[in-house]
């Protein structure tokens, strides 16, 4: 397995913190934020799933690639690295 990286909504309850900027990624109804989830693998075994807001996977210089965008079905149905 290798890490991927996935741009989703963020959803209303969503408790994650972005690791680029240390600060919430928060649901917005407004605005309907986009978030991208990276499933880590290290030695080709799962880590960490890693959080961004978008703006900020883009500062970091897109550590795991680009990201690819979320599939027809919901983003609950499967994890990023499926």
């Amino acid at each position: 397995m290798t890490t991927r990286a996935v741009l989703r909504q963020v959803e209303p309850g969503n408790d994650a913190v972005c690791v680029h900027c240390r600060t919430a990624v928060k649901f917005a109804a407004r605005t309907h934020p986009q978030q991208v989830i990276a499933n880590v693998y290290v030695d080709g075994a799962w880590d960490r799933v890693e959080h961004y807001h978008e703006v900020c996977y883009l500062e970091a210089g897109a550590p795991y690639g680009e990201a690819s965008p979320a599939s027809s079905h919901s983003s609950r149905s499967a994890p990023a690295g499926d």
